[in-house]
């Protein structure tokens, strides 16, 4: 991705979707308007609807049948999968506010 001088961009990881979110609205709330949070996980299909109801989703048919067919998903390591996966916050951001936009992600727990 290509900027015009004084813009940056920040990429972010969370274990959680409720500290990505509150790192979203935090950063709208100090100016940063362009921020986006993704889930991210082994196979782009959503396990656990109530944790991501307000973070977009993509539901592909041929990973639900790679997931189905993956022994490492069985029924007993279900929270290990979940620990797995996570939330990426992308923020754009002029040089002016970058600064405390990384403070803001940081404060939440996000992984630059």
């Amino acid at each position: 991705m290509e900027f015009n001088n004084g813009k940056h961009s920040i990429s972010a990881v969370f274990a959680n979707a409720q500290d990505a979110k509150k790192a979203q609205i935090a950063l709208n709330n100090a100016g940063i308007s362009h921020v986006t949070l993704n889930k991210i996980n082994r196979f782009n299909i959503d396990s656990n609807q109530e944790e991501t109801q307000d973070v977009e989703k993509t539901l592909d048919s041929a990973a639900e049948v790679l997931m189905a067919s993956d022994p490492s998903l069985s029924e007993y390591n279900v929270e290990e999968q979940r620990e797995k996966n996570g939330f990426m916050l992308t923020v754009q951001t002029s040089t002016s506010k970058l600064n405390q936009a990384l403070k803001i992600v940081q404060r939440y727990g996000g992984e630059i």
